[in-house]
């Protein structure tokens, strides 16, 4: 879903937008709830969640990047198109973290299962993101944006590094 997010976003076609991250936030939420109802939640799809919520964002900011019309938004000072690199930024670290840390056999698969504070920083980084693309408290949106990502941020390296040094 992370294409179509970001095609109808590049191409200001945002009421395709608004429906088709509708329903990839409703199969996200669905997927999730009847998986732990019942019990049939896998190795994979505790790794695979995490990601797609990734790619799912990586996919939004970036057309937000793209799309001439939101890049050039300024809020304090800070220019839309620079957030969303940070934003973007942030994702793939994460992303690469996880990977190598699974990689290196560092990383039980059942850590790296979502936190609380990944599902609302997901949740707050969409409707943040979505008031952002409306047009409406569009200062607000972008502070509330960095504030999720940091806080998020900062949660997740904390985590890495107890796992790490265990």
């Amino acid at each position: 879903m992370a294409y179509p997010v970001y095609h109808f976003l590049v191409s200001s076609n945002f009421s395709y937008f608004f429906l088709t991250l509708t329903i990839a936030l409703f199969t996200d939420l669905i997927d999730g709830m009847l998986a732990r109802k019942l019990e049939c939640d896998s190795a994979y799809g505790v790794v695979l969640d995490p990601f797609a919520d990734k790619i799912l964002l990586i996919g939004m900011y970036l057309g937000v990047i793209m799309n001439s019309q939101l890049a050039c938004i300024t809020c304090l000072g800070l220019n839309a198109q620079l957030l969303f690199m940070i934003l973007i930024a942030k994702e793939i670290s994460l992303l690469l973290g996880a990977i190598v840390l699974l990689y290196y056999n560092m990383l039980p698969v059942q850590r790296l299962q979502s936190a609380t504070v990944g599902k609302i920083s997901f949740v707050v980084l969409n409707i943040a993101t979505i008031l952002f693309i409306s047009g409406y408290l569009t200062g607000v949106a972008m502070l509330l944006n960095l504030l999720a990502a940091s806080i998020s941020l900062v949660f997740y390296l904390k985590r890495i590094l107890h796992i790490i040094t265990q």
